[in-house]
């Protein structure tokens, strides 16, 4: 048997594929931030205990996506949800993503300003859950001149 994960949008499909049958789907989760617009994966990665955790960009509210991170169990069921909201509810987006042997999570992608500056930032996340992640962005700023 042989079980894989497939996403589309922020939608996360579980299946089981036995050699000798048909695939048949696990679990289906969905995901429509509150702002019912658009909402995006970016990357999905598996801890070492099997949940997938996904990474993306949703709308909550407004016109701006934030950055928003979701851990499920194996079978399906949330387990945290965490959201970066940048420093001036501006646009915020996920890049790419990373879970380290300890179960942190690490997002980078970029934040903009109220000026529309956009900066690097990298976030980690704890893998305990229920509001306990902490964020620690680093940001890099270069400004482009051009002649």
């Amino acid at each position: 048997m042989v079980k894989f994960f497939h996403f589309s949008g922020f939608i996360l499909l579980m299946y089981t594929v036995n050699i000798f049958s048909q695939v048949s789907t696990e679990w289906v989760q969905r995901y429509n931030g509150s702002a019912n617009r658009f909402d995006v994966v970016t990357t999905m990665k598996l801890t070492h205990e099997g949940n997938p955790v996904v990474f993306g960009n949703g709308n909550i509210t407004g016109n701006f996506t934030d950055i928003i991170v979701i851990k499920y169990s194996a079978a399906g069921n949330i387990l945290w949800q965490e959201q970066f909201n940048g420093y001036s509810g501006q646009l915020d987006e996920c890049k790419d993503a990373l879970i380290d042997n300890f179960g942190n999570s690490f997002v980078t992608g970029f934040t903009s300003d109220t000026n529309q500056v956009l900066k690097i930032v990298t976030l980690k996340i704890s893998p305990i859950g229920n509001g306990q992640q902490y964020f620690f962005p680093l940001h890099i700023t270069r400004a482009w001149v051009s002649a």
